[in-house]
């Protein structure tokens, strides 16, 4: 089915678009519902409008899908439907295009055609173009195409309100009553971050008329019906009410906006001095650093332009493993060739002259003869190629002159490593050391089952373990190719006896426990990388399954993970959806590759730790999981998500026992941690001003504490972390290590809703 089919309607949510539409149909009409889709708004009009609706739908599954709701659903495209084949004239009270109208490529065409069998109006609803998240979009430069929403990828027309009331006049229709769907840019589909974009653009884009305008929803009579001017009187008082909104809205506005601007600049005076000063050193920062770039570009393509062909000579020499006589070689087989061909096509012509002769054409002949000559353009064509062909071959005589393999022996390896370094930078030799080791080593999953050691950490936990344990007992996998690692990180309630005498000594309990006790808090880098390194010991152990402690796995989850991990032999990581709340991280729908995996829930390949390493003791908690999944990029090994494999997860917003302040505080300090290992220097100062940025925004005296701690922390770990950029820099480059403000991915678009879910959409 397409992708317009899984909507659902709540019509008592009176401000949305489908809930509009259908209260403008009316109740007891017969309606023409004009790319009905699954029939999700059919199936409201007829059960809760007493409504006959007649569809139209190319898609033949969703066709047969509404078929339970119409009367009868046609199979035709719009764009070539002939509508006197199956409908008479004036059939249809009401006509429905419900956002079809932007997919048409001649939408005003069909709709005059339509006019004839429509008795009183149609109901129309189309995105508008103009909205404001769209214009930030394209402020920064994007004009990306979406799956749904205002710039769905099927859309090949775009609309303002103008445009539409012009469409729809001259398709014999006049609107007769006009609505407006209002959404701000930060709660579309684009997420707009409106504090990236200065108070001049955001107050000018504001005040655009139809800058909240998201869709629109409109009833046009038949001009026949009407008369213009009456239904002019009508907008115009229609008109006049929304004016009077809008200008009570404004001063409300106002109202609020004199309030929040005393608090502004109350805030401008306390932070004063300090805020400027800080900026001049940013100003004075970036100019230094503009001035450096544009010095070494200016270097760099001097360098270029002088030594392009011998740094291009050394890199063929280089890839080719300095074996240059294979390229001479494969020359001399081409010349070979060509020299051979020139030979063939002058036995040919001189047959064909002698043959020429014999019979007493001589025209003809003489023609032949031009062409055998050399001077004939065929024959000019294989001299120049000859010609170009010999220069090559001079061109790698000459550069051979440079190859390594003409040197003794003992010398070889350091010429070949001054080659690299002079080609591709001091750290491209351990580049391409680390790219040969790296590549074509991943072993693939031969057995049925492979082991799965399940690793858990267990910190004043006592009130998860029921749960946890009764969720393992379900599990499709078999039970003996399962062990749990379960390490007890300093706990100072019952949680450590709760597992050794409930389930670890419990001989009625299915599935192998491993309980380990730890007399401080490790963290959650200490306390896996305990357990990981004992289970790495063993050879046997393929996978390894980080599970939260305070989850509830399903029952195929483990089996989907590793089936995924079946598929793809460069998968290091992949990643189980938490719910009731998915992390809304972006992943490719195609692929299903992410920029990193939580390490709530996610299996490991035991081939990848061991090349990889662990967790990076010194985050202690949070971040960890991204430093790991980022070193997995890194060297060549792909982090995915399984959407079919889920767990239950009681993070801290649906737990009221957790503590959120213990996440904001090593958040911020480990988000220095990642910059500091992966971001340019650049980007560490703009993430310093972020985070100082955020602090001093914070109202609540306690949290702006903890949030000052954790910048301290930060700013004074980076001398630790300057030996991991060094090793960092010579892996190879991949995209999926990038920031995005103060997280590490793009997100995708979502609502949390009052019973604790999560909608992605």
């Amino acid at each position: 089915m397409s992708k317009y089919a899984k909507f659902k309607i709540d019509l008592d949510n009176h401000e949305s678009t489908h809930t509009r539409i259908i209260n403008l149909v009316g109740e007891g009409k017969e309606v023409l519902d004009l790319g009905c889709a699954s029939g999700y708004i059919s199936q409201v009009l007829k059960e809760q409008r007493g409504c006959i609706v007649t569809g139209v739908e190319m898609d033949p599954e969703d066709a047969e899908e509404a078929r339970k709701y119409c009367r009868e659903v046609i199979v035709e495209n719009l764009e070539t439907i002939d509508f006197s084949k199956y409908f008479r004239e004036d059939q249809f009270d009401v006509a429905l295009f419900a956002d079809v109208l932007e997919h048409l490529r001649n939408p005003e065409e069909v709709l005059t055609r339509l006019q004839p069998y429509v008795r009183e109006a149609v109901v129309i609803s189309v995105p508008n173009i103009t909205h404001s998240s769209v214009i930030y979009e394209m402020l920064s430069g994007k004009f990306d195409y979406r799956s749904l929403g205002l710039l769905d990828s099927t859309h090949v027309h775009f609309f303002t309100r103008d445009s539409i009331s012009d469409l729809v006049d001259n398709s014999g229709f006049i609107i007769e009553e006009f609505q407006v769907t209002a959404i701000p840019p930060e709660r579309t589909e684009f997420n707009t971050d409106l504090s990236q974009y200065p108070d001049a653009v955001r107050n000018y884009i504001a005040a655009l008329p139809a800058s909240l305008d998201y869709q629109y929803v409109f009833r046009a009579q038949k001009k026949s019906l009407v008369a213009r001017e009456d239904c002019e009187k009508n907008l115009l008082e229609q008109i006049s009410v929304l004016q009077k909104k809008v200008i009570e809205q404004d001063k409300l506005l106002r109202m609020r906006g004199d309030t929040l601007g005393h608090k502004v600049e109350a805030l401008q005076r306390q932070i004063g001095l300090e805020r400027e000063q800080h900026q001049l050193e940013v100003r004075a920062v970036r100019v230094d650093l503009e001035s450096e770039r544009k010095r070494h570009r200016h270097e760099l393509d001097a360098y270029n332009q002088r030594y392009h062909w011998f740094e291009q000579k050394l890199h063929e020499l280089l890839t080719n493993a300095y074996d240059p006589k294979e390229t001479i070689e494969q020359l001399h087989q081409q010349l070979g060739a060509v020299l051979q061909d020139n030979q063939t096509l002058r036995d040919l012509l001189n047959s064909g002259q002698k043959t020429a002769e014999k019979t007493g054409l001589s025209s003809f002949a003489r023609n032949m003869s031009g062409v055998v000559n050399s001077s004939h353009p065929a024959n000019q064509m294989i001299l120049e190629l000859q010609a170009q062909l010999a220069d090559t071959e001079r061109e790698l005589a000459q550069s051979l002159r440079f190859s390594p393999q003409h040197l003794p022996r003992l010398l070889r390896a350091p010429v070949k490593t001054a080659i690299a370094l002079a080609a591709r930078g001091p750290l491209e030799p351990i580049r391409v050391a680390k790219a040969r080791k790296m590549g074509g080593r991943k072993e693939a999953v031969r057995e049925l089952y492979p082991k799965v050691a399940v690793v858990s950490l267990a910190y004043n936990s006592e009130r998860y373990l029921k749960g946890y344990f009764d969720a393992f007992e379900k599990v499709d996998y078999p039970r003996d190719r399962i062990s749990l690692n379960i390490i007890d990180n300093g706990s100072r309630d019952n949680s450590y006896e709760a597992i050794k005498t409930g389930y670890a000594d419990n001989t009625a309990y299915p599935l192998k426990v491993n309980l380990f006790k730890s007399r401080k808090n490790l963290g959650f880098t200490g306390g896996n990388n305990y357990l990981l390194r004992r289970l790495l010991k063993n050879k046997s152990e393929k996978f390894v399954f980080l599970l939260n402690i305070d989850t509830e796995i399903s029952p195929d989850c483990i089996s989907r993970l590793v089936e995924s991990m079946r598929q793809d032999a460069d998968a290091g990581m992949v990643e189980a959806v938490q719910t009731p709340k998915e992390h809304p991280k972006w992943y490719d729908p195609t692929t299903l590759e992410t920029g990193w995996c939580s390490g709530g829930g996610v299996l490991i390949r035991a081939q990848a730790l061991r090349e990889v390493g662990l967790f990076d003791d010194r985050y202690f908690l949070y971040c960890e999981d991204v430093d790991l999944s980022w070193r997995m990029w890194l060297q060549r090994w792909k982090c995915k998500v399984n959407p079919a494999a889920t767990y239950a997860h009681f993070t801290e917003d649906l737990d009221g026992e957790k503590d959120p302040s213990v996440q904001r505080f090593y958040s911020i300090r480990n988000s220095y941690f990642m910059h500091y290992k992966y971001d340019s220097r650049a980007g560490i100062a703009a993430h310093d001003e972020l985070v100082r940025a955020a602090i001093n925004w914070e109202q609540d005296p306690k949290a702006k504490a903890l949030l000052e701690k954790a910048r301290r922390e930060g700013r004074r770990s980076f001398p630790r972390f300057v030996p991991d950029r060094l090793k960092i820099k010579t892996f190879p480059q991949t995209p999926w290590v990038v920031f995005n403000g103060l997280d590490y991915e793009v997100r995708r678009p979502f609502e949390d809703t009052a019973d604790g879910r999560r909608i992605i959409g």
